[in-house]
């Protein structure tokens, strides 16, 4: 799924990148990476727990969040 066009700015952020990177080193560390739906197949994507709209997006307490994100 593409980002919408209001949070491609956010997606392409240094935080983001930062934050999204942080994330996967961690479950690799702690599982090799595995997708954390099917726990078979390494997960590359990481996805909001809750869903990021234009109200939350600039709300690092939801979008930035290590515990609100998965893959």
């Amino acid at each position: 799924m593409m980002a919408q066009e209001w949070a491609k700015k956010f997606y392409r952020s240094k935080q983001w990148q930062d934050c999204r990177n942080s994330y996967i080193q961690n479950r690799i560390l702690i599982d090799g990476g595995a997708c954390e739906i099917c726990h078979e197949q390494p997960g590359y994507i990481v996805h909001h727990k809750i869903t990021l709209t234009p109200q939350n997006i600039h709300d690092p307490d939801i979008s930035l969040n290590l515990s609100l994100i998965h893959i």
